[in-house]
């Protein structure tokens, strides 16, 4: 990925292109940490090209940092396929957290329940999420891990 930079007086305008060879990649932890919001089109573009592991990765980050309303379709499916990573798991149920999408709730805590199986300390990303959307059934789900 080429991610060549300009600076316009005070802003800096970045240039994505995806051709990076396997193993390299530029960590998008810059591009959250400075709220550069303006790249869904290209990770959306990215996730649906590149399989593998931390381009997934990398693109469901962004994208559950900064949502837009048809990322949804895309957060679901991954929480629906029971072979998609935990860690992309757990970037989708923040992305559907950000979006504060109520009827997303019964697929979270499904998910929930699925990876907190073994420990509840695997849980924790889901409660946040949960508690961010809010909502009554969320609230009495979060509920039920307090004191625990």
């Amino acid at each position: 990925m080429d991610a060549s930079c300009k600076i316009q007086g005070s802003i800096h305008s970045f240039r994505l292109v995806h051709n990076m060879s396997p193993g390299f990649w530029v960590h998008i932890n810059v591009l959250i940490e400075n709220k550069i919001d303006s790249l869904q089109a290209a990770y959306e573009k990215i996730y649906q090209t590149d399989k593998s592991r931390e381009w997934q990765r990398s693109s469901i980050e962004y994208l559950s940092t900064f949502p837009k309303q048809n990322h949804k379709k895309i957060f679901l499916e991954i929480l629906e396929n029971n072979k998609s990573d935990t860690f992309i798991k757990r970037d989708a149920v923040m992305g559907l957290a950000n979006l504060k999408d109520e009827s997303s709730v019964d697929i979270i805590i499904k998910a929930c329940e699925e990876e907190s199986a073994h420990s509840d300390y695997n849980a924790r990303t889901y409660l946040i999420a949960l508690s961010k959307i809010k909502g009554e059934k969320a609230r009495k789900y979060v509920e039920k891990y307090k004191n625990v």
